[in-house]
């Protein structure tokens, strides 16, 4: 994946492939396309815990939920609308760091904590 700078300059950063594998056996499956919208929900609420524990990085975390978005918007017609805005916004995360928008990330933080608050119990 690739985040670009104010200057033009990309950094990479690796996708988490392992991590998501964990993920997808943890919700019974093998492959992202399989993932339907309460699936990706369950997905990204392990993405957050492991974040939450330091397993993840903001910039893994980052990534997982920009792959969580594309396949949200690409595969489903989805629902859940307060997923879709934090999977977008979360899979943004990266950028938003590195541009200096760090007026977004408080809101961005609290809309991740909400949700994971109300929802962990999918997972517990």
């Amino acid at each position: 994946m690739k985040v670009w700078t104010d200057d033009k300059e990309a950094i990479e950063i690796e996708f988490p492939q392992e991590d998501i594998k964990r993920y997808l056996r943890r919700v019974g499956t093998k492959k992202t396309s399989d993932l339907g919208t309460a699936l990706i929900c369950k997905v990204l609420l392990y993405a957050i815990k492991d974040f939450k524990y330091g397993k993840l990085s903001t910039d893994q975390l980052a990534a997982i939920a920009g792959m969580l978005n594309h396949n949200l918007l690409a595969n489903h017609a989805s629902k859940d609308k307060s997923l879709e805005t934090l999977t977008h916004d979360l899979g943004e995360m990266a950028f938003y760091i590195r541009h200096k928008s760090l007026n977004i990330f408080p809101a961005l933080m609290k809309s991740m904590w909400q949700y994971y608050e109300e929802n962990k119990h999918l997972i517990e």
